[in-house]
């Protein structure tokens, strides 16, 4: 605990984003207990990334679905 693992992974994905215009999408399967500091931790270090969370039972889920559906588009440079 403690060594970065969380930031590292979303620089890695961020990388792929910016870096190589890969634009996703990807699967991070975190335990329940950290899942509100992962979502916060994307939002500090990647705001710009799509983050779709799956949580709660099969119907919760498949309101989620379609959104998840949906790439990361990168923005046209200014």
């Amino acid at each position: 605990m403690g060594l970065g693992k969380t930031i590292q992974s979303i620089a890695f994905l961020s990388a792929l984003y910016h870096r190589y215009e890969l634009y996703g999408p990807f699967l991070v399967v975190v335990p329940l207990s950290t899942m509100a500091a992962w979502q916060k931790e994307f939002a500090q270090w990647a705001p710009d990334l799509n983050l779709v969370t799956y949580m709660g039972d099969t119907n919760s889920r498949e309101q989620v679905s379609p959104v998840q559906n949906e790439r990361n588009i990168k923005p046209p440079k200014n």
